[in-house]
């Protein structure tokens, strides 16, 4: 137990190659006793040290490790949570197929036995279609969270379901797509969060606010918002939120003709897209510079950056060693 402690306080260090070594001997021991729990969670330990350190297939290897581990234990809330695991780790490679397939799975193990998880599933499972562009199965799973949280006593939670809903209403690929009511869900929400201490989910709500201007062509409405909003998540440090609202932040810029500004926003984020080494901000910074580079009148220049990009899915497919789906959002 020593050992895990270790790795969880490396862990929090983001010390990936200590935290790994630290779980790894603990799940030497565990495995010698035969401690069925406590290898399920040192795998799963595993599986995100070894994700956050770029190690995509190995982070795979260790969930399903972890799933074979739960599936023995026969406890439908570990297993739920286990399945969770190893649909997120399919997630963050793009291999949206299996993504869906575990979810559904965790859903099925923990259905009439704990609402707030089969809430939370189903939130997953909406945010995961939303990306593939399923958006009246996402539409469904959506009012299916909403209503088992009606008669939650947590208003934050009863918010971050309007603001889900809106994101339907806001992406520029749905076909129920409705700008206006999206607007208004989400400055309701805005509204309501000012109340509550919750700075994560307001900032993200402000990002979607920002995102759909970008999209109506309201440029100078979304740098209103993103530009405090980036100042915000790098003062705390945020790196993967400053990422992503730097390269909306990109686009809002080329939108508004301001080339100088969109390609210094552009550049900030691609380096940190950069060592974060996340396939979706990679694949976000070569879709907004190709993007940059034809609003410049530079067409030939960008070429390469499309190439890039498909280059970056031919990548993930191989790490995987499955046909994935992957949607990139412009």
């Amino acid at each position: 137990d020593c050992l895990q402690v270790a790795g969880d306080a490396y862990s929090s260090l983001e010390k990936h190659q200590e935290a790994i070594r630290s779980y790894q001997e603990a799940l030497d021991i565990y495995q010698r006793i035969s401690a069925g729990r406590k290898q399920e969670w040192t795998l799963r330990d595993l599986a995100f040290q070894h994700g956050a350190a770029g190690n995509r297939a190995v982070a795979l290897k260790y969930a399903t490790e972890a799933l074979a581990v739960a599936e023995k234990e026969a406890d439908p809330f570990l297993l739920q949570d286990t399945l969770t695991t190893l649909a997120s780790r399919y997630e963050e490679v793009g291999d949206f197929d299996l993504a869906k397939r575990y979810y559904e799975r965790a859903l099925g193990a923990i259905v009439g036995r704990n609402r707030a998880l089969e809430a939370n599933t189903l939130s997953r499972l909406t945010q995961l279609l939303l990306i593939v562009g399923d958006f009246e199965a996402a539409l469904s799973y959506a009012e299916r969270s909403r209503k088992l949280w009606e008669d939650s006593s947590d208003p934050l939670k009863k918010i971050e379901q309007e603001v889900l809903l809106a994101s339907i209403n806001a992406d520029r690929r749905s076909p129920m797509r409705d700008s206006t009511a999206a607007e208004k869900s989400y400055k309701g929400a805005l509204s309501e969060l000012s109340s509550f201490k919750a700075e994560n989910l307001a900032a993200s709500t402000k990002h979607s606010v920002a995102d759909l201007y970008v999209i109506e062509d309201r440029p100078e409405e979304a740098i209103a918002i993103l530009e405090p909003l980036a100042s915000k998540y790098e003062k705390s440090n945020e790196t993967f939120g400053l990422a992503q609202v730097l390269l909306t932040l990109s686009e809002a810029y080329k939108k508004a003709r301001r080339f100088p500004e969109a390609r210094s926003a552009l550049d900030r984020g691609g380096r940190l897209a950069q060592g974060l080494n996340d396939f979706y901000l990679t694949g976000r910074v070569e879709y907004h510079t190709a993007s940059l580079l034809l609003a410049e009148g530079r067409a030939r220049d960008a070429i390469p950056h499309y190439e890039q990009l498909t280059s970056v899915l031919e990548r993930i497919r191989s790490d995987t060693g499955n046909q994935s789906k992957v949607a990139l959002a412009a």
